[in-house]
């Protein structure tokens, strides 16, 4: 999806905000393996809104556990979040982040649609991989047409360890394993 500001401002004025309006970013100076610069984010963020007449002001909190209790209540107006999956079942991070049952707790969002739902419980239902993989498949369009966030970007993380340690095992979503590391003589 290219950057439109002026598309940006006509949505703004078709919805009665010709001027834009006045909002808060919540953030917190807690770097995370997905989001290695919060603070940074948040304010270029707030730059590039205000191109278009979203003024956001910074509400920053003080610690990640604070971060998260305003985020988990929907106290906030706009936040910066970001999401490590630890497996690859698509299950586990769309109903965490898409599904009713997960508000007030993982879907910080608030997005609610028994349409979703019904994909993912289908997902889930599923009794074969085709079956599961049409509903992900439209649960991900839906996503894509109702937008409850944002996504802004995608982490590489790199691990380095030295040749005599043996048995370093990388997952496929980047958590390092060390249950079976060893080290050579």
């Amino acid at each position: 999806m290219a950057l439109d500001r002026r598309a940006a401002r006509r949505l703004l004025s078709e919805v009665g905000l010709p001027d834009g309006f006045d909002t808060t970013l919540l953030v917190v100076d807690s770097p995370r393996p997905y989001m290695p610069a919060p603070l940074q984010l948040a304010a270029r963020l707030a730059e590039d809104l205000a191109k278009v007449g979203v003024r956001a002001r910074l509400r920053t909190v003080a610690s990640w556990s604070e971060y998260i209790d305003h985020t988990t209540r929907g106290d906030y107006d706009l936040a910066v979040l970001g999401w490590q999956a630890d497996t690859t079942d698509p299950n586990d991070f769309l109903t965490a982040l898409l599904g009713s049952e997960s508000i007030g707790t993982t879907n910080r969002s608030r997005y609610r649609s028994e349409v979703m739902d019904a994909l993912l419980k289908q997902g889930r239902m599923a009794a074969d991989s085709q079956g599961r993989l049409r509903a992900y498949h439209e649960a991900q369009e839906l996503f894509q047409k109702e937008m409850p966030w944002v996504p802004l970007y995608h982490v590489s993380t790199f691990t380095a360890h030295r040749a005599l340690l043996r048995g370093v095992a990388i997952g496929p979503t980047g958590i390092v394993r060390y249950e079976k590391v060893w080290k050579a003589e």
